[in-house]
């Protein structure tokens, strides 16, 4: 998989680079318009529970983002002095208001009537047997009073009115969030996917609903776009509150700290983070078994070169034969003196690239095989040739120095993989997530040490065979 992988991803960079161009050129004359620039980076392996990764041994490259080329001094002025002007316009909004309960009521001022009723009581004061006084008082307290009922009842009403205004405003920036990832998400799905080389392959879209009837996995992470478009804030939240809760998250810490302090800070800035939802509660979707090959063809109109495809439905993660595959992924493809790549592009000069790679998951995984053909070659020769290495792995166990080179190149793998704190911590993660074991960081390399060569061939065997598979012919659209 490794030019494969470092292939496609300079393809999808160089793409999205010149769709930038593209937009750039477009709205030259465009007011408003600023212009976008691509920042690439190195492709970083995919971790997962193990060794497991969508791109095994390739690197590449990647799209980190798209950046408008503003001053960000004055935008972050613009942004700073604008949210300012809200809210000093949103004050004196208020105050006019209140100053208004406050002024004329009833064709009189608040204040008018509290003179009236100080008035009074000098009044009564100066001759108290007086009952002109008293029913004077009497008749302006009772109006004081009044006025003060009014004025109370239309302040609360005022608070109610302030509060049904913050929420449509909370609502209304909400709905322009998920406007604005809607687009986001859009943009991605047609960048990664749609729009790019082989990305329905790597993302399995083109894949997986031959392998998977029953199971989500059939379909893609990021969805079609219908759903998105079909997507209410209400669902959002409905779903934030369900899924993202502490009972439903790992917390890892990597590196040199104190535990005493950690363990302070942790409960300090997340122990009082509710749970808005049950715990997460899986259920077990068991496919059908494959009985006989199933036979299709896909277009691309991002490509130039067809590919033959092979998939295969695979066992679970936890499975001991799921890292029998990771090694015949490995001795298939992993460098130029792996089986698929001596025979097929240095010997028999039929192919261009080669791809074997096992994407293990929770609860099944896939198995993917697959060619880009020279010029001349048929997509059949292609097959046939894979064919045959599939046949020597199931009738043949593969040689002690094979096997050794194996041990090796995934240990030197796992290795690569820790080397730095974020790929401790991701395993660990996963780990606890998948394995319910965060010593597994310590158990993986042991595991595949233990596989025996007799395993491969078996697994091989079981896994691999003609009547359990996709047979897909990758086509550009002409």
């Amino acid at each position: 998989m490794t030019s494969f992988g470092v292939g496609v991803s300079g393809l999808n960079t160089a793409q999205n680079s010149l769709n930038a161009t593209a937009h750039n050129l477009t709205n030259v004359d465009t007011k408003g318009y600023v212009r976008q620039q691509v920042l690439t980076v190195d492709k970083e392996y995919e971790r997962t529970a193990t060794l497991r990764y969508m791109d095994q041994t390739g690197h590449g490259s990647l799209v980190d983002k798209i950046r408008q080329l503003r001053d960000r001094f004055l935008d972050d002025s613009f942004r700073r002095e604008s949210g300012r002007q809200g809210f000093y316009n949103a004050q004196a909004e208020i105050v006019t208001e209140v100053e208004n309960l406050f002024g004329e009521l009833q064709g009189t001022t608040f204040q008018s009537s509290m003179q009236d009723l100080w008035k009074s009581v000098q009044e009564l004061q100066k001759e108290p047997e007086s009952v002109v006084a008293r029913t004077s008082l009497v008749e302006t307290a009772g109006t004081f009073i009044e006025r003060c009922h009014t004025i109370t009842t239309q302040l609360k009403s005022l608070r109610q009115d302030i509060n049904l205004k913050i929420e449509n405003n909370v609502k209304r920036i909400n709905e322009i969030g998920v406007s604005t990832q809607n687009s986001v998400v859009k943009e991605e799905k047609n960048q990664r996917i749609d729009n790019a080389p082989y990305g329905r392959i790597m993302y399995r879209s083109a894949i997986n609903p031959y392998l998977f009837k029953k199971h989500p996995y059939s379909g893609t992470v990021i969805g079609e776009v219908e759903h998105l478009d079909a997507a209410s804030l209400e669902e959002f939240i409905a779903f934030k509150k369900k899924f993202y809760n502490p009972n439903n998250a790992v917390l890892v810490l990597a590196g040199d700290f104190d535990k005493t302090q950690a363990k302070q800070w942790i409960a300090q800035y997340f122990g009082t983070i509710p749970n808005t939802g049950e715990k997460i509660r899986r259920c077990k979707i068991e496919e059908a078994p494959i009985t006989e090959t199933i036979k299709a063809t896909d277009y691309d109109p991002n490509i130039q070169i067809p590919l033959k495809l092979y998939a295969y439905r695979t066992p679970a993660m936890k499975d001991r034969d799921s890292f029998a595959l990771d090694m015949l992924s490995y001795l298939l493809t992993d460098g130029k003196s792996a089986r698929l790549y001596k025979k097929m592009i240095d010997e028999h000069q039929t192919a261009l690239q080669v791809l074997a790679f096992s994407d293990a998951q929770e609860d099944y995984g896939t198995y993917i095989m697959g060619a880009l053909p020279m010029d001349g070659v048929s997509l059949d020769t292609l097959g046939k040739e894979i064919d045959e290495e599939i046949e020597k792995l199931q009738t043949e166990l593969i040689s002690e120095r094979e096997y050794e080179k194996l041990q090796n190149q995934i240990e030197a793998q796992f290795v690569s993989q820790h080397n730095n704190m974020e790929g401790i911590a991701l395993s660990l993660a996963d780990h606890y997530t998948f394995y319910n074991d965060t010593h597994f960081i310590n158990k993986a390399i042991d595991q595949y040490r233990s596989i025996t060569r007799e395993e491969i061939r078996d697994a091989a065997r079981k896994y691999l065979d003609k009547n359990k598979r996709l047979e897909l012919d990758y086509l550009p659209t002409n």
